[in-house]
């Protein structure tokens, strides 16, 4: 495959966010793809890899990754790459049309996945999100894409004291079977430093999404559209607390208002007269499995929310969601086998979840 070139309407948005990082493969000569869905549906992942960072120390990583201390290697960094791929590859029939990840370093390791174990898989475009901030970001998210992707653009949440969130969302837009699919790729504020005290700025992250979907929406009614990714946030939270969350039910919007933001969902995708925000369909209400687990906690944070426009009976609609029945993927415990640098094995501290969306004609 040759090193990659920007598509006309992704090279004009690069141009106008420089931080964004953009790859979309130029196939000629290259080799057929070995596998692809083959039919008009999409299926979509998305997955938090845990901290897959490059075998190049940089400065920017988590404590406990470095080369050059002996915690990471090539050797690793080429274990975890074909592991990944394997999880992706058994996923589904020739991977997923779409796998949205968290916790990548930056680019390279989605070209590596692309030319190493997934090669003449078609995952010929591929994204990551740009720094949040001024200081480059340890881990970001990012898309490996079948389907071409028009348009891409990173978005940053202002924070009450003036500073940005530390993670980017990626917004991107993809030719899925002849349609337009809209993606937001969130990787929301952790837990670490006290659920209430972290609270803010996962609701700050939710506003800004909120008031991109609802920018969307209006632009093309019944466009559709996900939002994805690790949202730390499970969909009980609101009911499990007392404070402000940044997912909120929909029906309970009347309650705790905050002055961040929040994203409303709901379990279908009927209509709630006097709500001016948008509202997302949760396929997680009324769907088993868990995606991460603390403290024997069983929690869905993992997600791919949806637009009424994937409910309406039109165009692309949701068929299935859930967890992928793959037993490798825990431990003897009944928990995610997250990487073990001691083992020098392991997948990630998150689940998948994958859904499969049909084509119907309206």
């Amino acid at each position: 495959m040759q090193r990659l070139r920007l598509s006309a309407p992704i090279r004009a948005l690069a141009a106008l966010c420089p931080a964004l990082v953009i790859a979309a493969a130029a196939c000629a000569g290259c080799a057929p793809p070995l596998a692809s869905s083959g039919n008009d549906g999409v299926t979509v992942m998305s997955w938090n890899l845990m901290n897959l960072f490059d075998p190049v120390d940089s400065g920017n990583e988590y404590d406990d990754w470095s080369i050059a201390e002996g915690d990471w290697s090539e050797a690793d960094y080429r274990m975890r790459l074909a592991l990944a791929a394997k999880v992706i590859l058994a996923s589904t029939a020739g991977g997923p049309d779409l796998v949205l990840v968290q916790e990548a370093e930056n680019l390279r390791v989605l070209d590596d996945l692309a030319a190493g174990p997934l090669a003449r898989r078609g995952y010929d475009w591929r994204v990551v999100a740009g720094d949040p901030g001024v200081l480059p970001a340890a881990v970001r998210v990012g898309v490996l894409s079948k389907l071409p992707i028009t348009a891409a653009r990173s978005h940053s949440a202002a924070l009450a004291d003036g500073s940005v969130a530390d993670r980017a969302v990626l917004e991107i837009e993809l030719d899925a079977a002849g349609l337009p699919l809209v993606v937001f790729v969130n990787h929301w504020k952790s837990r670490s430093g006290g659920d209430a005290e972290t609270e803010g700025e996962r609701r700050a992250q939710a506003g800004l999404v909120a008031g991109l979907v609802a920018a969307r929406l209006a632009e093309r009614p019944g466009l559709a559209l996900l939002v994805a990714g690790d949202l730390n946030e499970d969909p009980s939270e609101f009911d499990r607390v007392d404070w402000p969350t940044a997912l909120v039910p929909a029906e309970r919007s009347a309650e705790r208002p905050a002055l961040e933001g929040r994203l409303l969902f709901a379990a279908s995708g009927s209509a709630f007269p006097g709500l001016e925000e948008p509202v997302l369909v949760e396929p997680w209400i009324g769907a088993d499995g868990f995606t991460y687990s603390y403290r024997d906690s069983r929690d869905r944070l993992d997600h791919l929310l949806c637009s009424p426009g994937l409910y309406d009976g039109a165009g692309l609609e949701l068929e299935s969601f859930g967890v992928p029945e793959l037993p490798f993927l825990y431990g003897p415990d009944g928990l995610p086998f997250g990487w073990d640098p001691v083992l020098r094995d392991g997948y990630s501290d998150h689940l998948p979840v994958l859904a499969e969306f049909s084509r119907r004609d309206a």
